[in-house]
């Protein structure tokens, strides 16, 4: 069976997929896996949160950093999410993979030079 996609209207995301049936086949709910939490009230999936918030269309931003836009980037929270930081507007920027990287490990000083991690 075919996997159908969410019933509602202008949603283009594949309904989520229930348990095997006992023809071996898999079943499928109604709805993709954001519509079903918000209609249950469940938390939301950081990337489902980028999608009620609008920071999913940050990601297809070129980097911050260098410009680098080949593919979908990552959003890096400028305050951290274990000190309050959340995904809203104002606290992400959008880098590369390769400067996300950099960003965590901690190898840039204030210029954005690359220096040794002290």
């Amino acid at each position: 069976m075919k996997r159908p996609k969410c019933k509602l209207d202008g949603c283009n995301n594949l309904a989520m997929m229930k348990n095997k049936l006992k023809n071996g086949e898999w079943g499928f709910d109604r709805l993709c896996g954001t519509h079903h939490r918000l209609k249950y009230k469940m938390k939301l999936r950081p990337n489902d949160e980028y999608s009620q918030t609008g920071l999913k269309k940050l990601i297809v931003k070129p980097c911050e950093r260098c410009g680098w836009n080949k593919s979908c980037c990552d959003l890096h929270r400028k305050i951290n999410g274990k000190d309050g930081g959340k995904y809203v507007l104002d606290n992400v920027m959008v880098l590369c993979p390769n400067c996300h990287r950099i960003e965590h490990i901690g190898i840039l000083n204030k210029k954005g030079i690359l220096c040794k991690k002290k």
